[in-house]
């Protein structure tokens, strides 16, 4: 949380099969920053719809870590 807002909301997943509806309704619920489906297939990176204004991001787990 940041100032009393959740800033990050990310799901992780084995494969790409489709974005997970628990991951955009939670998302267009809470509205964090920022959304993350994290998977475990090597150099997925793609932008996704949640809302009118807002996007999520399918990443691959190699790529999310490499951030850490």
């Amino acid at each position: 949380l940041r100032n009393r807002k959740p800033w990050l909301m990310i799901e992780c997943k084995l494969s790409r099969e489709s974005i997970s509806t628990d991951l955009l309704h939670f998302s267009r619920l809470l509205q964090p920053s920022l959304t993350l489906q994290v998977i475990g297939t090597s150099g997925a990176h793609e932008r996704f719809d949640i809302a009118k204004n807002q996007k999520g991001y399918l990443i691959s787990a190699d790529t999310f870590l490499k951030c850490f």
